[in-house]
């Protein structure tokens, strides 16, 4: 299961730790070849070219054998298991907040398939267990939704992330709940 979930640097679930997993780790390696145009080391690190070759061309015509592999990879472990790793994560870094006196909001982000295709937010049940634990959360599912039926989307049209529109927005969701953050510090 979490041997194969997730790009390196990653965390896996080992027991009732966390193990960190580095890019030399096996699973990073295979993960690399997969979606990057064979080349040397040296020229992944520092090549203007190839990065326009890997990304504009390769994986454009590499897309269905990189999105098979993803999928593989998220399908070996069920989403109640990957919703626990990053449960599991967000209170180790409550701890290391808390232990530093530094405030923590989660934000909840959501690409467009997320809000045009879902009725609601599948982040619901975490945020609420993540409020329980005192860690203050922001689901951005709802004004998403709404900017995106107001015609004015958030999104381009062609990608799932957000445009400027969509940055703006969020930015002006986040700096009230951030200011009261920082306040009660």
């Amino acid at each position: 299961g979490f041997e194969s979930f997730g790009p390196a640097p990653r965390f896996v679930l080992d027991g009732d730790a966390l193990r960190f997993e580095d890019l030399d780790h096996p699973n990073a390696r295979e993960a690399f070849r997969v979606t990057s145009l064979p080349a040397p080391g040296w020229i992944h690190r520092n090549s203007t070219l190839y990065y326009f070759f890997n990304t504009y061309l390769y994986q454009r015509l590499a897309a269905e054998r990189i999105r098979a592999f993803r999928d593989a990879r998220l399908a070996a472990v069920p989403p109640d298991q990957q919703m626990e790793l990053y449960r599991r994560i967000v209170l180790r870094l409550q701890e290391i907040c808390r232990a530093r006196g530094l405030p923590l909001l989660v934000v909840f982000v959501h690409q467009r398939n997320d809000v045009t295709e879902r009725p609601a937010s599948p982040y619901t049940a975490v945020a609420a267990s993540f409020e329980a634990a005192g860690i203050r959360t922001l689901d951005l599912f709802e004004p998403l939704r709404q900017q995106e039926a107001t015609g004015q989307t958030p999104f381009y049209r062609t990608d799932p992330h957000w445009n400027v529109v969509g940055h703006q927005k969020v930015s002006e969701w986040l700096t009230e709940p951030v200011k009261r953050l920082l306040d009660d510090r």
